[in-house]
Formats: structure tokens, sequence, C-alpha cells
């Protein structure tokens, strides 16, 4: 039949033209000589794109793919002319190419598989190469390019139809929009995790050009689109930013954790880094059109209530619209017409106006200010004052201003009771520049005549105490008020968190109180036993330097009268009272069922003893701690415990505070946050401030035994990756700072040959034990809970950050200076002292991050005369400059 045992590129083109020339026939039957095709072509182009390609070389391929390539055609055409003739000169390597690019022969899908895919009708069952993208690329062009019907392995072919690039991004974009525009995305799991697969390469593809001219094209087409993906549907960049703890969906949306790999790109095309009170003002006036006058539903006013707080803590650009407050019926209303309550003591019948309408009890007073309600204080003396008894003159409603009772019991779940809840105190104390505190045991139980309501009662008993020598500032009170906001990031010399750590003593107790400069506060978060404390406010604070309380309710107060507290005079001190939790109570309480006995608090103590001289190492201004216990009402306090530390010589103290001083400035001038990044940056690293100092450590026990410790500690303001990290814009919200210390324990008055358990501090040591002979402390990341720091090499995201923080803190921060401490050491150590020299040196530890820490230390002494050679009489050399010779090294001559 004079059909062909070979073929060359002009047969494949001439097939390839065929194969075009009956694409409007039977597509079945277009596209199986289509597939065979193509399947050829995949197999041998990297022979027919050869230059040296021969028609011998074609011969070969009659047994790999080119009778069944002929018997397709044939069979299908009936027809066995498909090539020329093989006379004449043969066709070069790129015209080949040029126009089998132009031919349409690629078989490509007719109809979606996909019923929801974004697809046009009509389409052939081939198209020309440069027309067509792989399979892979179905959900990201669908609509715009056809899609082969078959798979394409050789890298020749896929670089010649360009499948080895990314497709036209501009027609991705577009296909976005298609995307976006699907119906019943919410309802469909299988369609939800196609559009997450293709959602992330869509977004790849876009920000790899985030710095081209390309991306304000990409721009142009999504302009006014929803073309964000949520994770279950697409939402409007308008409506989404990069930081929203509200689940306001739809209006109000946070990036998926999933989607921040793409910041850079969702940042260019204008997603916030979080909404402003302006956007909740928006979403409010929303719900109010969705509701109208009827009642919120429970989950739609704790939303509404979380968005007036937002309001009310950002005011920007509000002028001029419209705020929405819930009131006392969870109706939306105009703010101007509601009222908030700040007389929760003044009995409801002292006033009768019909026309006031009260805020929903949700709304705090401070938040109702804010957001223009009308204060009903103001409202009545104004009207009424003749008729209003106020109580005591200088009370007013004070306590923590969130939903309570349930955040607090996840607080204790992640704050376990222990030792833990003592150092947070501890370390409130030390942010407040506090140098004394004591913790007072009262097994007295006190009269309950004249108290405050009858149910304080139940507070009257047995109590723990907490001292400190320093006094409540404003913005300590308000922190207080601040349940784990994290109310202390602006101030980088905080390393202590109130309103989250402080509400660890909710093990002990239901009604914290304490007493400092002239006031004297309750929190009652079960709105239970405090006169008037209400949802919105829930305690009390009391101005007792203008009342008469004392006299008013002397059982209620006589707890208060320890440690120079007269209740009449400022205090010049903080005196924290938290009375234990009994059985009766704790059956009804909404925080902790458990009971806190004396046989607990005993228990806790004696813990807290055999850590509290390791407690003082890294603190910046307590240098005292007390354990006091009282066993009658009338008795003075009896020492249990003293620990306290004292540089050597006392001037070291002083020096030491030239670390703190250069990141929260001095007492009476101190700086802000952005100073500080400034002042980091700009220093030069020799020039950062760094400490050495000897500090004694004494231990009085009431048995008379009294331990005594002398320990070398190193402290640094540290440079490289740490610095970096630190003055980084986009880490700026963590309030790193990359002050280390280490501290080594030279001797003790008691015999002891075990080395110490070296442990992690944050500025108080964790649970974290490091395996290393010496303590490390550190501005460290930790865990929510405190108890060790945050670590991980398979984390993303923030915490990704925190982890390379904590890397970066101990390579470049402390480990120089463990090297400095070694170099200090052996300066002390006498030839005879080696072996407790070389003790102090790190050996093997059982995990990262502290494996790093070693080889970093080695890697820093390498360069400092800190190992000891007995050679000509002895002397200090440098790692770098020695050579260790084995056993026989006193056979050994000097020079050798």
């Amino acid at each position: 039949l004079g059909l062909r045992t070979s073929l060359d590129r002009e047969g494949v083109l001439a097939i390839a033209v065929s194969v075009q020339s009956q694409a409007s026939g039977e597509c079945e039957v277009v596209r199986k000589r289509a597939t065979a095709l193509l399947r050829f072509m995949d197999t041998h182009c990297a022979a027919l794109f050869k230059e040296n390609f021969s028609l011998a070389a074609a011969g070969k391929m009659v047994g790999s793919g080119f009778k069944s390539l002929v018997s397709t055609l044939t069979t299908s055409s009936g027809s066995a002319s498909v090539a020329p003739k093989q006379n004449g000169a043969a066709m070069d390597v790129e015209t080949f190419k040029q126009k089998l690019l132009t031919v349409a022969w690629v078989p490509v899908l007719t109809e979606p598989p996909i019923p929801q895919l974004p697809w046009t009708e009509g389409r052939w069952p081939v198209a020309c190469p440069m027309d067509v993208r792989p399979k892979e690329d179905l959900w990201v062009i669908s609509f715009f390019a056809g899609i082969a019907d078959c798979e394409v392995s050789s890298p020749e072919l896929r670089k010649l139809f360009g499948w080895d690039k990314t497709a036209d991004r501009a027609l991705i974009a577009a296909q976005l929009v298609k995307l976006s525009e699907m119906e019943d995305v919410g309802d469909n799991a299988d369609l939800q995790e196609s559009l997450n697969a293709s959602v992330f390469r869509i977004y790849s593809a876009f920000q790899s050009v985030v710095s081209t001219p390309e991306i304000d094209t990409i721009r142009a087409i999504l302009d006014g689109h929803k073309w964000v993906w949520m994770g279950d549907d697409f939402a409007h960049p308008e409506t989404v930013a990069f930081k929203c703890s509200l689940n306001a969906r739809p209006m109000l949306s946070a990036v998926p954790g999933e989607m921040l790999a793409f910041g850079k790109f969702l940042r260019a095309m204008g997603v916030r880094e979080s909404f402003a009170g302006r956007d909740y003002m928006r979403s409010l006036e929303t719900l109010s059109q969705l509701h109208g006058t009827t009642a919120l539903p429970s989950d739609q006013l704790e939303l509404a209530v979380a968005m007036v707080q937002y309001v009310a803590d950002d005011r920007t650009g509000c002028d001029g619209m419209s705020m929405f407050v819930p009131d006392e019926e969870a109706v939306l209303q105009p703010a101007a017409n509601l009222v908030y309550n700040d007389a929760p003591w003044i009995m409801a019948s002292t006033f009768t106006e019909e026309d006031l309408r009260f805020v929903h009890p949700r709304i705090s007073i401070d938040v109702g200010e804010k957001v223009g309600l009308r204060s009903l204080r103001r409202l009545l003396l104004l009207r009424t004052s003749d008729a209003i008894d106020l109580g005591l003159q200088d009370a007013e409603a004070f306590g923590q201003t969130e939903s309570l009772t349930g955040r607090l019991k996840h607080i204790l779940e992640m704050y376990a009771d222990g030792v833990g809840i003592f150092n947070e105190l501890i370390q409130n104390a030390d942010d407040a520049r506090a140098s004394e505190v004591s913790i007072i045991i009262n097994r007295t139980s006190y009269a309950s005549s004249s108290l405050l309501s009858p149910k304080m009662e139940a507070w009257q008993g047995p109590a723990i105490y907490f001292h400190n020598n320093a006094v409540f500032s404003p913005h300590d009170f308000k922190n207080l008020t601040r349940i784990g906001q994290g109310s202390k990031l602006d101030s980088l010399g905080k390393t202590g968190k109130f309103g989250l750590g402080f509400n660890a003593v909710y093990h002990f107790t239901d009604l914290p109180s304490f007493v400092s400069g002239e006031f004297l506060v309750y929190f009652d978060p079960h709105n239970r036993f405090l006169p008037g404390a209400t949802p919105q406010h829930p305690g009390l604070r009391i101005k007792f330097t203008r009342n008469n309380i004392l006299s008013q309710f002397p059982d209620q107060f006589k707890p208060y009268l320890l440690l120079g507290c007269n209740l009449q005079s400022e205090y010049k001190g903080t005196l924290f009272r938290f009375p234990l939790r009994g059985a009766d109570s704790a059956s009804q309480s909404d925080i902790k069922k458990q009971p806190y006995s004396m046989e607990d608090v005993d228990e806790l103590v004696a813990n807290f003893r055999r850590l509290g001289p390791d407690a003082l190492l890294f603190l910046k201004n307590i240098r005292s701690i007390k354990v006091l216990e009282i066993s009658d009402a009338d008795a003075e306090p009896r020492t249990l415990y003293h620990v306290s530390a004292q540089a050597d010589p006392p001037e070291d103290a002083q020096r030491f505070l030239s670390l703190p001083a250069f990141v929260e400035g001095k007492s009476n001038a101190p700086i802000s946050k952005e100073q500080f990044f400034k002042q980091l940056q700009s220093t030069d690293p020799k020039a950062l401030p760094r400490t050495d100092m000897t500090v004694d450590i004494v231990k009085a026990e009431d048995s008379g035994d009294i331990v005594t410790e002398k320990w070398a500690i190193s402290s640094t303001i540290g440079a490289g990756k740490a610095r970096q990290i630190a003055v980084h814009q986009a880490t700026a919200h963590l309030r790193l700072v990359p002050w280390a210390g280490v501290a080594a324990l030279l001797q003790t008055n008691i015999d002891s040959t075990q080395a110490i358990k070296g442990r992690a501090f944050c500025f108080l040591p964790l649970p974290t034990e490091t395996g290393l002979p010496v303590h490390v402390n550190g501005y460290f990341e930790l865990s929510s809970n405190r108890r060790d720091i945050w670590r991980g090499d398979d984390m993303a995201g923030e915490g990704r950050i925190r982890a390379e923080w904590n890397k970066a803190l101990l390579e470049d921060v402390v480990a120089p200076t463990y090297a400095r401490l070694l170099l200090r050491l052996s300066k002390q150590a006498k030839a005879s002292e080696m072996e407790w020299y070389y003790s102090f040196w790190p050996g093997e530890v059982v995990a990262e991050p502290w494996t790093s820490l070693v080889r970093q230390v080695y890697s820093e002494a390498s360069g400092l005369q800190v190992l000891y050679s007995a050679v000509g009489g002895g002397r200090w050399v440098r790692p770098a400059d020695a050579m260790y010779v084995g056993e026989d090294w006193e056979h050994w001559e000097e020079g050798q």
C-alpha cells in the first residue's frame, strides 16, 4: 500500500495538519487521533528536536510507537497518505517547532470535568499548543484556555508548549474573578477543597511579581471583586484584615492562618493589618438594619458588644458616622439615645424617668463614655441631686471589664497551680520597681458582723497575702482590669503581664483584693458578693483616704491592717489579699470547683522555699523575699523564711541598672518602645550595655539555718541576628528585647558535690531544665502559660518568628555572654582549680535549642584565652591557638 516505515518532521507536521482539518468532525474520532499523535510526540520529541535527526534514526521508531500511530490514523481515516515524500531537504528544528505551535492538534477537554468549574461552551476537541494548558492548571485558567486531555511528561515538549512557565497572570486574575462568582461554595466541601488548592497556586503566582509592574494589572482586574479566599468562600478585601479577633463574618474577617504565607501579595493588594473603629461602626449599622427593633440573638449580641469595645479603642475617622449600641433588651439603638449606669450602688427606685433607656449591662462605663452614651450619674446629679444617697462619697465601680468567669476558668486551665503563681506576682512587683516582697500566710478567721454585704462572710477566713513596697500607678490600675489583653506590650521594661498572669490567683480565691496608695480594690467576677457589682464593672474601688470606711465596716477591713497599712493615710506599698476558697464557695464557683485548703498553702510555700534563692538571680529590682505567718488576728507576723541578694561590691548593682535603663529609660524619664528600638539599632554593638557582677544570696530559715551562695552573673544587651529581628517592623508588636544573662554558682556554705541543674529563666525560673551547668536568662518568647520557651522547626507565621527569635537570642546574646563569663572565671581560677573551672563549661545536653547554644558557646570561646595549658609553667591560651596532644603530653617539649 506504500505505507511508510519511518516518520520525519514533515510527516509529523502533516499528521498534525490532518488532525486540525478534521477538528469539526466527530469529536471522539478527532480526540483519539490527536491523543495518539500527542503520545507519540511525548515519547519521541527529544529525537525530533535534534538538529542531526535523520530518516535512519526515524526508522528506529517503528517498534516504539510509529506503527501504533499509523494504525490509529489509517483505521480512523481510511487513508495511509499521512506524510509527504522523502525527497528534498529535511525541515529544520526551529521551523518544525514554530509550525507545530500554529496547528490545532493537541487534544483538549470539551466539557468541564466538574460542573461548577468556570467554562466556555462550544469548544473543539483540539487546539493550538499555545492555547492549551496542562491538567494541573485546570482550576487556574479553565475559562480562558484549553485544558489538555492527555498527560505530557517530556520536558522538551512541555517547554515547547510553554508549560514550564506560569500562565498569563492577567488571565489567572480573571479566572480568580470567575472562581469568586461561583455559587453555593459554602455548602460544598469538595468544591472548597479544590478551591483551597487552586487559590494557593494562584496566590503563589501573584506573590512572585509583587515588586513588578505586572501587579498593577492584577490589581486592576481584581478591583471591586470578592477575591480573598477565606477557606470556605471568597470575601471582599475591604472586609478582611490580618488581625481580627472577632468572628464577624461576613462583615469583618481575619486572614485565615493558611493564607498568611501570602501576606506580601495580600498587603500589596490593599488588605489591611487590622480594622479601624469606623469598620466596626459600619458593621454595627449593618446589624441594626438587619435586625431592626428585634433583640439580637445571643451570638450576635456577643459580637455587637465586642465591636462596641473596638470602636471605643479607636475613634479615628469616626466623626459624623452613626454609632449603634445594644440596649438592655439587646436591641441596637443610636448611642445618643442610651444611658450607662455609673452609679450601681444606688437603688433603682431612686430614679423613675421614663425617658431613660439603659445600655446593655455588658457595655462598661469606660466604653460607654467613649462611644457617646450619656452618664446616669451625671444626669441624676444634675436633675435630682438632693434625693440621691451616694453612700461612700469616693467609691466608684471598678473591675475587670470582660465577661469574666468563663475566661478566668480558661486561664486557670493554662496556668497550672503552683509556684508559678508566686512568680507572676513577684514579676509584676519587679516591673513596678519594688525592691522587697513578702508572702504572708494568714491563718486567722475574722469577725463578720459589719461587712459590705452578708455574702462577704465567706471571705473572712484564712488568706494568702502578697506585699511589695511599690505603689500602683494609674496605668497599673488600668492594666489590671484588662484580662489577657497584653496590656504591657508597649512597655518593653516589663516582663510580666498584668491581666493574664495575675489572674492565676483565682486558683486561690473568687474575691481577690488589694490596697495601694489611696485605694482599696475588690474584684468580684461572679457579681455575687460585692454590693453593686455588675457585669460591666464587677468590682469596687474605694478611695479610703476620704472615707472613714474602717469605722463604718470594721470587720470588713480589719484583715488589711498589716505591714503599716491603716486604711486612713496613703499606703506606701501594695498589699494583695487572696482569701482562700472554702468548700461551700467552691461548690458554687463558676471559676474553679476545687477548694484551696491550708494544707495546699503549706505545700505551695514549701515548694517556693526550695526555689527561692534562684528567684533573685536575674530580677531587675527586687533584692529581698520574705515568707511570713500570722496565726492570730492580733499577733505580729512571724518570719518563716527570708532570702536576700546583694551585689559584691554593692556598687555593681548600680552598674547592672544600666541595662534596664537602656531598655525602658530612667524612672523619671521613661522612653517609648519606638525610642528604644531606634536607640538599639543605632548603637554600636561594642557600646551596648553589659555587666559582670558577683551576687551573694543569703537564705535564712525559721529553724536558724542559714545558707549562703556566691554567684557570678553576666548580663548583656546583644546584637547580631537577635537585634535585627527585634528592630524589624514586622516583629515590633512582639516586644522583643535582645537581653540575656548567665549565672554560675561559685561557692556555697553547704557541702555539695552535685552540680546545679541549669534552668531557663525569663527573669524568674521556668520549669524547663537545660542540662547546662549554669542558669540561662533571656527575654524569651514563652508559651502562653509561661512554663516553657517557644520553640519548634515545623511552625509557620508568627509561631516560626517566635521560635527563630529564641534561637537567635541564644546564639547571638546568650552564647557570647556565656563565653565572657568563662573568660571571667578563668581569671579567678588557680592551676589547682581546673576541675572546678571546667565544671562551668557546657557538656552534653538532651535537646534543642540548648544544643545549638552549646555549639555557639564553643565557637565564641575559641577566640578567648579560656583554655589552661600546663606547657611552660602554665598559661591561658585561646582554644584556636591550642593543640590537643593526648595523654603523653608530658613528653612533648614547648614549641613542638
